[in-house]
């Protein structure tokens, strides 16, 4: 054997075992990365005691809303909303009368009156317009209300004086008496609305313990909210009509003289829709207001099913992770 041979052999020998030791860290690197899933078995297994416990827990917990859960009639009708929108001057019109010095404001014809009833629907001018004419926060606050003295009460139990004290600790805002503010929140809480199947319908619906009174509240706001947008549009219209006829006196220009008669008889059309009180402004109603048979169930699945399933699920995830954490410090 030559001195080539064996220093070529030491060469590929060296050679073997750098890839050997190569091979081997690379594998231990495997082991290192790879989860054992026999060791997380056992730490489940070992712990499963703790997403059971906070199961049930959750589970108690559904069962006391349940308990607490009171049945609620529901007053419902179904509409179809008005497309008519805000009449709109053509834009040749509009754009000569600007240039002429003539501004008219007008509405977004996109705006559909049907989308302002919902705005109006917590609007404070709505809740003066039903606190005027029916003492509304009277009859939903009437335990706090003194109708001899007509004055608001100030609740003097030990839980009000508690619950006051703890407010004032968390910085929280402390008892006021019941306002236009607290009827406008009653009503936009109280006044549902959601389409019906996909389709234009819109469905409005009231629930309360008294099935009378969850009518009453929807019918009654929903025409009151109806006529507040109409009165307002009808008051707007006469503003621009007297507008417009004070610059066709002043203004002696034919160009602006035409322009001026064809805004006038875009208003004109308009006020004479709104003088209609025979229908609804916003919508047409296609179901009555009318009260549901049966009343509102328990969601089950929302008490206890989602609670049961997400405590349990997070406590599992729990111990999964600290059980990955206290493997990787080993």
């Amino acid at each position: 054997m030559t001195s080539t041979d064996s220093g070529r052999r030491t060469f590929g020998d060296a050679g073997i075992v750098s890839a050997n030791g190569a091979e081997r860290a690379f594998v231990s690197d495997l082991d290192d990365n790879v989860v054992d899933v026999s060791y997380l078995v056992r730490v489940w297994f070992r712990w499963s005691w703790l997403p059971v416990l906070l199961a049930l827990a959750c589970s108690y917990f559904g069962y006391q809303r349940l308990q607490s859960f009171v049945p609620m009639a529901e007053a419902t009708m179904i509409v179809l909303p008005s497309a008519q929108g805000q009449s709109q001057p053509q834009g040749g019109a509009l754009g000569g009368l600007a240039g002429l010095g003539i501004q008219l404001v007008a509405s977004p014809s996109s705006v559909s009156p049907f989308d302002r009833l919902k705005l109006v629907l917590g609007s404070i001018d709505l809740a003066e317009r039903l606190q005027a004419k029916y003492s509304l926060l009277q009859r939903l606050y009437a335990s706090s209300w003194d109708e001899a003295r007509q004055e608001w009460k100030v609740p003097d139990s030990p839980e009000f004086l508690r619950d006051q004290e703890r407010r004032a600790f968390l910085r929280r805002n402390l008892w006021s008496p019941p306002s236009l503010e607290s009827l406008a929140g009653f009503i936009s809480g109280s006044v549902r609305i959601e389409p019906t199947g996909g389709t234009a319908f819109q469905r409005l619906s009231v629930s309360n313990q008294d099935p009378q009174f969850a009518l009453w509240i929807l019918n009654t706001v929903f025409f009151e909210a109806d006529s507040l947008l109409r009165e307002k549009d009808r008051a707007q219209v006469l503003e621009r009509q007297a507008y417009i006829e004070r610059q066709l006196a002043t203004r002696p220009m034919i160009q602006v003289q035409e322009a001026l008669r064809s805004q006038l008889s875009a208003e004109i059309s308009r006020s004479l829709t709104l003088e209609s009180d025979l229908t609804p402004y916003t919508a047409t109603i296609i179901e009555a207001p009318h009260v549901l048979r049966s009343r509102t169930e328990p969601n089950l699945p929302l008490m206890f099913g989602g609670p049961m399933l997400a405590g349990g699920g997070i406590t599992f995830a729990l111990i999964t992770l600290v059980a990955l954490i206290r493997r990787e410090r080993r």
